[in-house]
């Protein structure tokens, strides 16, 4: 039985990240929600909550201004999502910043200076 709610949270998880990026790009008149991407969705094990976690498509953006954005659609945006999905109770949403990719950039800078002291130490080494 487990496997088969893990399924369905899976299922209900990808349909509302499908359809809050299609409300995003078409319900929204803020320009800078149109730039929200959403990455991934988690939904509890009783559908009632559903982290969404969201990037700017954009270079320029302030991160705290448009969280505070995304919290005050959110209702608007549950309404939606109750009008379209075949669920009893439609998930509350919780945005949060997907900082993985920013993550990745500080891992991958730390990893190219520690190759630039390995290759300063080897011809230093060679100079010996």
């Amino acid at each position: 039985m487990a496997k088969r709610d893990f399924a369905r949270n899976s299922r209900v998880a990808q349909e509302v990240q499908r359809l809050l990026n299609g409300y995003l790009q078409r319900e929204m008149d803020d320009e800078a929600l149109r730039l929200v991407s959403l990455n991934e969705v988690k939904v509890t094990n009783d559908l009632s909550y559903a982290k969404v976690y969201w990037r700017s498509i954009s270079n320029d953006f302030d991160q705290s201004a448009l969280q505070n954005k995304l919290t005050d659609v959110a209702k608007k945006l549950r309404y939606l999502l109750s009008q379209e999905m075949q669920i009893r109770k439609v998930p509350e949403l919780k945005f949060i910043y997907d900082s993985s990719i920013d993550h990745a950039a500080h891992i991958d800078s730390l990893l190219a200076k520690t190759r630039e002291l390995s290759k300063q130490v080897q011809v230093n080494g060679e100079e010996e």
